[in-house]
């Protein structure tokens, strides 16, 4: 039996959405903005998904990416 690994991709970039810039997929949400909410705010994963309306694993991917 062999294992699935199934990838879950939640980050995009489309030149016609924020000058190509890495954004949550399906919104206009850039991943930096999460990032600076993190680091610069200390906002907690759970803080950024709520202010942001988007799921942990949304937040989550977007700081492992970065």
């Amino acid at each position: 039996m062999m294992d699935t690994i199934i990838s879950i991709n939640l980050i995009s970039t489309n030149p016609a959405v924020r000058s190509g810039r890495l954004c949550i997929a399906g919104t206009t949400i850039e991943v930096s903005a999460l990032v600076i909410a993190k680091i610069v705010h200390m906002q907690t994963p759970d803080e950024i998904a709520a202010d942001y309306r988007l799921s942990l694993a949304q937040v989550y991917e977007a700081l492992a990416y970065y």
